[in-house]
């Protein structure tokens, strides 16, 4: 490693994120307030290591990977990150000590949260949850610009979610029993299917893409978004509330005009097709 001019003079005993940084060959600028900055990446995964290195004055405008250890902690990870941040498969019980601001994606999968407490109050990009132990979404960031995906847990109910989500919300394969605290409005798809719900109370009310609510116990379609593109359900397929049959509608809505327009995309997807051969996500996440 060449060392900037900047870093500290011999003679200044180097700090423990120096030292470490030095010993993993990444360049950094050490800043007159103490701030050290560091403008690519830091790759950690699967360094063996069971603790992070005192990093919490670091700056990272790259990503920060320490994927794939033996962690149980984040404290000590670096006090913002640029780019993306990604902690998964370690055996994490607790976000505390994650940056406070995550200027990509988040990802903390498959370790052992059950909460979301400590984690980035501001997130860029999505935020993947997926395969923890989560018995509650309260920690959650309250706005991400990309995914939230929370599937493979063991939620009851989306209380602490975020409030707005711009891209799809995915919670299948939960225990799901309610969508109490849902965001109103999922800029791209709603995934609730493979879950315990009698019924969608507490979802959002817009879904700019697909909401799927197949493979659940519900009894109608009552609370489902008042517009979406494609509706996914046991009974079938349906590009707009006027092809939902009337028994399925709640009762108010019966003899309205359709709440919305049917999506351009109605002869590619087909009406009515078996939720048998409805496709299954593809995880975006690491």
């Amino acid at each position: 490693m060449t060392a900037p001019a900047n870093h500290n003079s011999p003679q200044t005993p180097l700090s423990a994120a120096e030292q470490a940084l030095r010993a993993w060959d990444i360049d950094y600028t050490k800043r007159s307030d103490g701030t050290i900055f560091v403008a690519g990446d830091i790759n950690l995964w699967n360094k063996g290591l069971t603790q992070l290195p005192d990093l919490s004055r670091v700056v990272v405008q790259g990503n920060f990977i320490c994927d794939n250890n033996e962690l149980t902690s984040l404290q000590g990870a670096p006090a913002s990150v640029g780019g993306n941040f990604s902690c998964n498969n370690n055996h994490l019980t607790s976000l505390q000590g994650a940056p406070s601001t995550v200027g990509g994606y988040f990802s903390c999968a498959q370790n052992q949260l059950t909460t979301l407490f400590g984690g980035p109050a501001t997130v860029g990009g999505g935020f993947w949850c997926k395969y923890n132990n989560l018995v509650s979404l309260q920690g959650a960031p309250t706005s991400v610009g990309g995914d939230f995906e929370c599937y493979a847990n063991q939620l009851a109910d989306l209380r602490g979610a975020p409030s707005t989500v711009g891209g799809d919300f995915v919670a299948y394969d939960n225990k799901l029993i309610s969508l109490q605290g849902a965001p109103r409005a999922v800029g791209g798809s709603f995934w609730c299917e493979r879950n315990q719900l009698a019924g969608l109370k507490g979802g959002p009310l817009s879904v700019g893409k697909e909401f799927r609510c197949h493979e659940n116990p519900l009894t109608s379609l009552e609370d489902a978004p008042e517009r979406f593109k494609v509706l996914y359900s046991d009974w079938g397929v349906y590009t707009s509330w006027e092809q939902i049959p009337d028994a399925l509608k709640p009762a108010r809505a019966k003899d309205e005009e359709p709440r919305v327009e049917a999506a351009e995309t109605a002869q590619d997807i087909g009406v009515l097709r078996p939720a048998a051969n409805i496709r299954r996500r593809t995880p975006k996440g690491p």
